[in-house]
């Protein structure tokens, strides 16, 4: 299981040498041209880590109870910039594709 994952990072190094490489003599005119975009899901209820959230209280019944979500839904949430801005942020809920169909 290891190597699988060592020769996976290995290419992904290899590959982000040739990219930089390719790119080092490029001019601010030319990273001008370029658009950095990623996307990420979100879970809308992220679980808590129940062992660090801790109430004080000095009668169990002022404690409210944990609400629980064992399979929350997750919304993308995607971004872009380039050398001289930042897009907004978009929200595509669940079930919603790219393209819009």
């Amino acid at each position: 299981k290891n190597s699988k994952i060592d020769r996976t990072t290995c290419k992904k190094k290899k590959r982000q040498l040739i990219f930089c490489r390719d790119r080092v003599q490029w001019s601010k005119e030319d990273w001008s041209k370029v658009i950095f975009s990623d996307e990420s899901p979100y879970k809308l209820y992220p679980s808590g880590n129940l062992k660090n959230d801790v109430t004080w209280a000095t009668d169990r019944g002022d404690v409210a109870p944990i609400k629980k979500h064992k399979f929350s839904p997750k919304d993308l949430v995607r971004g872009a910039m380039t050398s001289t801005c930042l897009s907004e942020l978009h929200v595509i809920p669940q079930k919603t594709s790219l393209d819009g169909k």
